[in-house]
């Protein structure tokens, strides 16, 4: 048996319908899309509870028979009314809601500002300098309203007139009378209220004021004792935190610099190359507290020393600050006595400082101390 075809049912969506005497609007839209098939249904959007009519509506319209596509013009008019009305249902052509026109949709509309124009274009272009591209924007803002917001308020309004014009008028208001207050003397005679003296509270601590804050006076902490960790340097105890910690990158720069190994500590080559295979590779985490790399250590903070940042670390075998003896003639660690420099002065060129030079200049501050 061949099957029966059945015709085909599209849902038109209609927007900016004006308002209206619902059963005319119905009337007017099913008359106008009867010429396209058979009305079904039509019927407002309307809001919850509430008897108000909006703009949108709903057609459902069965094609006639044999037609497959709906060939109607996607904007249109009905009598009665002059508003455009936009309708949009599956394969329909495009039609914007700002211009009422068909052939573009609304995010594509000429009447919007084109974001990527080229210079020149524009017959009155936004001027950016002093902010004034924000306030023209924020005018249009204001100017323009979106179709649904223009529909609440047209909606609105429209029941607002309609329960004005409903409200039965309200009656006049009567006017009060004054009484004139009797004249005469008047005597008020009861006990007094008795108050029970409350407990004196605690006295606070004393504060004082010290220009806009409140100050109160506050203990001393208890004294602590020392740390017996903490470094010493001669009968003077100092802080942790003032002695230097060689870091990790601090390590591997220098390693990586001299060429040093790991294992034994020797300069000259890497660990995989050292030549007593019986050592153990050191990690650079526990390598500086090691005795192989001590004298590296002392190396360390003898470049930070003459660069004049911190450089005595923690020596855990004095239990203080390492504090090696500086030479006052070349300034390196040993004792003016095993100093093997080679001086020149500045003003004899002998073996000595230009300081301790005996045919030196008399300074100004010892021709000072002379006069007085």
């Amino acid at each position: 048996m061949p099957r029966h075809k059945t015709n085909k049912l599209l849902l038109i969506k209609i927007a900016n319908v004006p308002f209206g005497d619902r059963q005319d609007l119905t009337e007017k839209l099913s008359t106008y899309w009867t010429q396209y098939g058979t009305v079904i249904d039509t019927a407002p959007y309307m809001f919850p509870g509430k008897p108000w009519l909006t703009k949108r509506w709903d057609v459902l319209l069965q094609l006639n028979e044999g037609i497959q596509k709906l060939d109607a013009p996607p904007v249109f008019t009905i009598d009665g009314y002059t508003d455009t009305l936009v309708c949009s249902w599956s394969g329909a052509k495009k039609a914007c809601l700002r211009c009422k026109c068909a052939g573009h949709s609304t995010s594509k509309c000429p009447a919007n500002k084109p974001k990527n124009q080229k210079v020149g274009e524009l017959a009155n272009p936004l001027q950016k300098i002093g902010g004034s591209d924000k306030a023209q924007k924020r005018q249009k803002k204001e100017s323009e309203v979106s179709p649904g917001n223009a529909e609440k308020t047209e909606a609105s309004s429209s029941a607002s007139a309609s329960a004005t014009k409903s409200a039965t008028p309200a009656s006049p208001a009567t006017v009060a009378t004054s009484i004139p207050a009797p004249s005469g003397n008047f005597t008020v005679t009861g006990s007094l209220p008795r108050f029970e003296p409350t407990p004196m509270a605690t006295a606070p601590s004393p504060t004082t004021f010290l220009g806009s804050e409140l100050q109160q006076p506050r203990t001393p902490p208890p004294q602590q004792r020392p740390d017996p960790e903490t470094p010493r340097k001669g009968p003077k105890r100092g802080a942790k935190d003032d002695a230097w910690t060689p870091s990790h990158d601090d390590l591997l720069t220098y390693i990586e610099h001299r060429n040093i190994c790991t294992k034994c500590c020797q300069e000259g080559h890497k660990q995989k190359k050292c030549p007593n295979k019986s050592l153990r590779n050191i990690s650079l985490q526990v390598i500086a507290n090691t005795d192989r790399f001590r004298p590296h250590i002392e190396a360390m903070a003898s470049i930070r020393r003459k660069r004049g940042v911190t450089w005595c670390f923690y020596d855990k075998t004095v239990g203080g600050l390492y504090d090696p003896p500086i030479c006052t003639r070349c300034g390196n660690e040993h004792i003016d006595s095993e100093c093997k420099t080679i001086l020149t002065c500045n003003h004899c060129g002998q073996d000595h400082l230009g300081i301790n030079c005996p045919s030196r200049p008399t300074y100004a501050f010892e021709a000072m101390d002379t006069q007085n």
